[in-house]
């Protein structure tokens, strides 16, 4: 079994304020690199390499800039195409359901107008316009408007063939 942690018994003070934090850290990295050339020993060769690493460093950060550029680009033009959709989405939508109101009021329309056909029909009422009526009421939308010129030429040349008046 292990003892409790003690926490109060902290082996390391902590340093005080920023200046403290700053000493901390720059007795870390002498500690983590203690073969770190100053300017006085670098001799050429590793000063060549150091700016071959800062020219390759200097390269790879303009690349990485580059690439976040287009990337941010490519972020906001995503962001304005999702909103185009959007707003296209919605206006189709506010289309879809205008027009299946429209639909509605047409089948209440046609609805009603087959009652009135009924109707008239039960009074005894005959003819060939309401026959025809009843005919373009009682076909699907589709077959309504390849007919409708059929019915409406037929009841035109029965109406024209109906004698007008007593002939002599």
């Amino acid at each position: 079994m292990t003892a409790p942690i003690d926490w109060d018994d902290d082996p390391e003070p902590q340093p005080d304020g920023p200046i403290g934090w700053a000493r901390q850290q720059q007795t870390e990295r002498t500690q983590r690199a203690p073969d770190r050339q100053t300017a006085d020993t670098i001799t050429d060769n590793d000063l060549d390499r150091l700016y071959g690493e800062l020219g390759l460093t200097t390269h790879l950060l303009a690349n990485v800039r580059e690439t976040c550029t287009t990337a941010l680009n490519r972020a906001e033009r995503a962001e304005r195409l999702a909103q185009s959709a959007a707003r296209d989405t919605a206006k189709a939508l506010s289309d879809y359901l205008a027009a299946e109101q429209r639909a509605e009021q047409a089948e209440a329309v046609l609805t009603r107008l087959r009652d009135m056909a009924a109707a008239a029909r039960a009074s005894g009422a005959r003819g060939i316009t309401l026959d025809a009526l009843d005919t373009l009421l009682n076909l699907p939308a589709n077959e309504i408007t390849r007919l409708s010129d059929t019915v409406i030429s037929h009841t035109l040349s029965a109406a024209s063939s109906e004698p007008k008046g007593p002939t002599p």
